[in-house]
């Protein structure tokens, strides 16, 4: 690639993460908006609060607390369930990102009985969901199977294909932490056949990938290498650069075992190159090392 390809490349890799954060800023400006206009204590108030909450949540931790404070306090006066299972479900999550699990999975489930009680399946899927993730988190694989089958089955009952992937992705992840490669072979493929027919590159490239490792730790390098690329002309073509390293990094493990040291250090150096222009400290030391 020449000096002025790279440049162009540059630019817009610059631009399009540039236009998500001002895209996700003017979101949070017209919610601070909407609440500085809608002052009266009711349920809009609280779901305004509530939503720019859940915005925050990975971003300002004690701003998202200040809008979670507010919006319960509201939800006791005005009797809104509905609000105070979302800021319940929002506090999850807080604790899940300080790795609090077992906190998180108590403010899940506080939330959980508050939705079904409402019949909210939306939410209580949600609930499932993360309830599941903090089990995995906490390295309690089979309850966090079992949240997951338990999300899976509301997100049939009210079409939610992509969830079900995303669900079925995660029973994978959780069968291959108790060594079930099998069984994490045959839910990602379930995904797999999702996140193809509806066309969802990113989540189909993420599928390969984890195919790509689990042969790999079966030992079976050829027929890892083949969904390694596969999963590498999709990055490719959605321009995921994160992705892209992941798969030289991994390809670059495969070619180590195979002791073809020429090909895995190309393949090392390509990811470190990326991760390098990422500025991703942590991913680039793990290439180094």
């Amino acid at each position: 690639m020449n000096a002025i390809n790279k440049t162009i490349l540059s630019i817009v890799c610059l631009l399009f993460f540039t236009i998500g954060i001002q895209s996700q800023n003017t979101v949070i400006d017209s919610l601070k908006n909407e609440l500085s206009v809608h002052a009266q204590k009711d349920s809009t108030r609280v779901n305004l609060l509530n939503e720019l909450a859940y915005v925050l949540h990975d971003k300002n931790l004690d701003e998202t607390i200040a809008l979670i404070d507010e919006s319960e306090t509201i939800t006791k006066i005005i009797d809104f369930d509905k609000g105070h299972a979302k800021s319940l479900y929002i506090r999850g999550l807080i604790e899940s990102n300080e790795s609090n699990y077992e906190k998180a999975i108590e403010l899940f489930n506080k939330a959980l009985l508050l939705n079904e009680k409402l019949g909210f399946e939306n939410g209580a899927s949600d609930c499932y969901t993360n309830l599941g993730l903090a089990s995995y988190n906490n390295f309690d694989f089979n309850n966090s199977i079992a949240y997951y089958k338990k999300s899976i089955a509301i997100d049939k009952n009210i079409g939610q294909t992509s969830a079900t992937a995303i669900n079925l992705k995660y029973i994978a992840f959780s069968y291959y932490d108790l060594a079930n490669y099998e069984m994490a072979e045959e839910y990602l493929n379930y995904a797999l056949d999702i996140n193809t027919k509806y066309n969802n590159r990113l989540e189909t490239a993420s599928c390969l990938k984890n195919l790509g490792n689990i042969h790999s730790r079966k030992g079976n390098y050829p027929l890892s290498l083949e969904y390694y690329n596969k999963s590498l002309s999709i990055y490719k073509i959605i321009k995921d650069t994160a992705g892209i390293a992941t798969i030289f990094n991994n390809t670059g493990i495969i070619y180590k075992n195979y002791k073809n040291y020429d090909k895995a250090l190309e393949s090392y150096q390509e990811s470190l190159k990326i991760e390098t222009q990422n500025g991703n400290k942590k991913n680039t030391a793990v290439t180094l090392n």
